[in-house]
């Protein structure tokens, strides 16, 4: 008995009543519901250099972190212009993260700006090597020929992307200089007088802007940039930019997108698209909230019809952001491919219901508040503080984000129901669905409109191609393919073989990229991509010249193949 001693003493310990923790209190009762945070935005001040650079500071010194934002003046651009202003930025990022990797950076870029995150400790550090690239940097054929061969892999990347594909088919019924743009230059096609024009074009202070936020002194900020670019000139302002007519394609109602697919797959993205405004129109507050209440969180109509009650989704959503130009109201979701009719019916049903009969005073404040409260999340951050004050500078109304918000809670529901009767009505809508032909007969079946297919290529993305590849995926089985290059995988051996000569250490994986005629042969081959530890030039020319021998079979149609071969050397 004595070993049931420690037994009978933990027994009783078991209960003794718990001891109290430091948060017994506050579990005592339920917390009480607080009203809404007031929607705090950061105080901005705005200095302008002696070249013109306006410099717009968000001073916040509750974390030891800055942020650099240099965008550029907004211009009209043609496809060749927008290609090279993504380039150049892209290119700077690339020898921003490199140079700056001793200063812990984090580089973001855009086709229209260029973002940097640093401890605030560092960031002239930072300022002084971003204006060292931006003004002294000019970028060689080497330096381009990297970018090309990352943006290559991202646009083969985009080519197979259901969302990318429906990116490129929205741009298509959308004008051609508005928010998305349905021209594209593939990077493979620049030239570094393009990049250089771009340079030119846009790293100039005229018409551009600064931004320094976080934990910096402004004082001392405006002295040190004096000192460092106040010097920096650049050509004159470009012309303003005129708004086009809304849609430029009018006559398709559906457009199904053929992703080559022969069965349909188990979700397929749909995109309903209505005219907007730009940020001035006074319908833009009621635009704004017939998009939440419509698609944006789980309160939403179509988050809880097609989510909870028919559950042919995981969600949906809605977009709309007004700026200068007119921007499309987006509301979507992947739905499942046998409740494609009866989502789209769902959706046009939510759609008229907006049009007809007034929402209640409870919905439209739960929208309100749930956008705001959003937007302040979005503040919460100092990157959001640095986009608050780019979207100022961009719209040129201080504090754009304060007036988004009290125009919302102004809406009545009357403005919104004669809003949605304006923009959402059925001969306005254009609807986008990506996924396999045999989808045709059901979309028809739903009597929303005239279907028309078209395959991605039709908008531009042949262009990402320097190939200029087919969409559809040919009927050539992926076994068939494999099979030849097995049998002839003696080529390949071969390259790697005569790269071991050289590096004994050499192994990875090599990607390349081919196209296989309708005859058989393959009449095109590019390399794609390698991984680091096989980084050889020769090898890589000779595996790709390999795959421009292999003889296969005729198949109906062209297929395009990126095939990676694993090379060891115990292989």
């Amino acid at each position: 008995m004595k070993h049931a001693w420690p037994f009978l003493l933990w027994i009783a310990g078991c209960g003794a009543a718990p001891s109290v923790t430091p948060d017994a209190p506050f579990r005592a009762a339920a917390p009480a519901v607080a009203p809404p945070p007031p929607l705090v935005f950061p105080a901005l001040h705005e200095k302008q250099l002696a070249n013109g650079l306006r410099v717009r500071f968000v001073v916040d010194k509750r974390l030891p972190l800055a942020e650099l934002a240099l965008v550029a003046p907004p211009h009209p651009a043609n496809r060749r212009e927008r290609a090279a202003d993504e380039a150049i930025f892209a290119l700077i990022d690339d020898a921003l993260t490199t140079d700056g990797a001793p200063l812990g950076l984090s580089v973001a870029s855009s086709s229209s700006a260029l973002r940097v995150h640093v401890a605030g400790a560092l960031a002239a550090q930072a300022m002084d090597l971003l204006a060292e690239l931006v003004i002294s940097k000019r970028f060689s054929e080497a330096d381009l020929n990297r970018y090309k061969r990352s943006a290559r892999s991202d646009e083969l990347t985009a080519s197979v992307a259901p969302h990318a594909i429906a990116r490129y088919a929205i741009a298509g019924i959308l004008p051609p200089n508005g928010a998305w743009s349905a021209d594209y230059l593939p990077a493979s096609e620049l030239t570094l007088n393009d990049v250089e024009a771009a340079r030119r074009r846009l790293l100039r202070p005229a018409g551009a802007l600064l931004v320094v936020a976080g934990s910096v002194e402004e004082e001392k900020w405006v002295t040190f940039l004096e000192k460092r670019i106040g010097n920096w000139q650049g050509p004159g302002a470009p012309p303003p930019q005129e708004p086009p007519d809304f849609w430029h394609q009018r006559t398709a109602k559906i457009l199904l997108v053929d992703d080559g697919s022969l069965e349909p797959a188990l979700l397929t993205p749909v995109a309903v698209f209505a005219p907007g405004v730009t940020f001035d129109d006074p319908d833009r507050a009621a635009l704004e909230l017939l998009s939440a209440t419509l698609a944006t969180g789980p309160a939403s109509r179509l988050f809880q019809h097609l989510r909870s009650e028919q559950a042919a989704t995981y969600g949906a959503y809605g977009v709309f952001r007004a700026g200068h130009l007119p921007s499309p109201i987006v509301i979507g979701a992947s739905v499942r491919s046998g409740e494609l009719v009866a989502s789209l019916t769902t959706i046009f049903q939510e759609i008229e219901r907006l049009r007809m009969v007034e929402i209640s005073d409870v919905e439209r404040a739960g929208s309100v508040e749930a956008m705001n409260n959003e937007e302040l999340a979005n503040l919460a951050s100092l990157s959001g503080q640095v986009s608050a004050a780019v979207e100022d500078w961009q719209l040129g109304v201080p504090n754009s984000q304060a007036s988004r918000a009290g125009a919302r809670r102004l809406v009545t529901p009357a403005a919104l129901r004669a809003a949605a009767a304006r923009y959402l009505a059925p001969e306005q809508l254009r609807v986008v669905v990506v996924g396999s032909a045999k989808l045709v007969p059901a979309l028809e079946s739903a009597k929303l409109g005239e279907v028309t297919v078209m395959n991605p290529y039709d908008f531009n993305m042949a262009q990402a191609s320097t190939f200029n590849l087919p969409p559809r995926r040919s009927a050539r089985p992926p076994e068939e393919i494999q099979k030849v290059v097995r049998d002839h995988f003696g080529v390949f051996r071969r390259c790697y073989e005569n790269g071991l000569r050289t590096n004994p250490r050499l192994q990875g994986r090599i990607s390349t990229h081919f196209v296989i005629e309708a005859d058989g042969r393959v009449s095109a081959a590019e390399f794609v991509s390698t991984e680091d530890r096989l980084n050889d030039k020769a090898v890589q020319e000779c595996v790709v010249a390999g795959f421009l021998t292999l003889p296969f079979g005729t198949a109906p149609g062209k297929v395009t193949v990126t095939y990676p071969i694993i090379f060891n050397p115990g292989d």
